[in-house]
């Protein structure tokens, strides 16, 4: 029994050292491939590297966004113009995005709006106020805030466009032309902007006018460090309304940049968030998966090599 045992022990010891030998072996066999070919597979891990990039690009999904401004309350108008341009790419209707100058691609996967919900400016305009008060008076505030009724309050909208392939600058401008296209709103446009360019130009008459007048009040004799204008005083009221002429000016100067539209863009971002289904991985995972085929292959021909050479002897 004692001689089973002491045998029995002799065995695994024997077995664990043919089991470490032979894992010993394969690390030095291992180690001198990689110091054979290691040119190679540091231009494997660089190629590796690089396709997984390119694929992760490739197959990633991608977020644009479009930030925009409706004028003369076209807000309604915007939020039903997009919702026909995203229902018209889900339905891959390529002849009315073609005829709308919009290029037909079927990775373009979401176009939606939203609000860009900004409370402190909402709630600082007096008339806003009393809107936001009245709608509060039966519901949660942030429910109000963010509700869809409550967008055309806001100045600013976002436009978000999901699609499983990077976006160029056109498609962008597509849109943007897209949501400027109304035959009426065109005409109010032009004729809101005749009329606020016809007011700047009125306002700067009259300061010119305003001009003239302190100008001959100065050269009637009074010299100007003597000038002492009280309070009430018609030419002190001169002055006022040349400021607020002036201050009015550079508010219509704004006006007249965003009625070049009917929906001024503000600004875009293309292909943000770039995201893959494979978390960024595929660089590291494709270049260790080349480097690991390479050692197989290796390993596996050294080995064939070796078979005969046994069995000859």
């Amino acid at each position: 029994m004692n001689d089973e045992r002491v045998q029995h022990e002799v065995d695994l010891k024997k077995a664990y050292g043919s089991v470490k030998d032979g894992s010993l072996n394969t690390l030095s066999l291992i180690i001198k491939l990689i110091k054979r070919n290691l040119l190679i597979l540091l231009l494997l891990i660089v190629s590796g590297f690089v396709i997984g990039y390119f694929l992760e690009m490739r197959i990633g999904s991608y977020k644009s966004t479009l930030m925009v401004v409706p004028n003369f309350n076209t807000t309604d108008y915007l939020y039903e113009k997009v919702e026909l341009l995203n229902s018209k790419v889900l339905q891959r209707d390529k002849e009315f995005l073609e005829s709308n100058g919009i290029q037909y691609n079927e990775e373009i996967k979401l176009i939606t709006i939203k609000p860009l919900t900004d409370v402190y400016n909402f709630i600082g305009k007096n008339d806003n106020y009393q809107v936001f008060q009245t709608l509060t008076a039966n519901a949660n505030a942030d429910d109000v805030l963010n509700d869809l009724n409550t967008a055309k309050y806001y100045p600013r909208h976002l436009v978000e466009i999901k699609s499983d392939i990077p976006l160029e600058d056109s498609y962008i401008q597509s849109i943007i032309a897209f949501l400027n296209t109304s035959e009426y709103y065109e005409k109010m446009r032009v004729l809101i902007h005749s009329n606020v360019a016809h007011k700047v130009q009125v306002n700067n008459e009259v300061v010119d006018q305003i001009d003239e007048i302190l100008k001959q009040y100065k050269e009637s004799g009074a010299k100007a460090s003597s000038i002492y204008i009280e309070d009430g005083s018609e030419l002190n009221d001169l002055v006022n309304n040349k400021l607020d002429l002036i201050h009015e000016n550079h508010k219509l100067s704004t006006t007249l940049y965003d009625l070049e539209y009917i929906i001024t863009p503000v600004n875009y971002f293309l292909n943000m968030n770039a995201s893959s289904r494979f978390g960024g991985k595929l660089r590291f995972l494709i270049p260790i998966f080349l480097v690991t085929l390479f050692i197989i292959f290796k390993l596996v021909r050294y080995l064939d090599r070796l078979q005969p050479n046994e069995v000859a002897k």
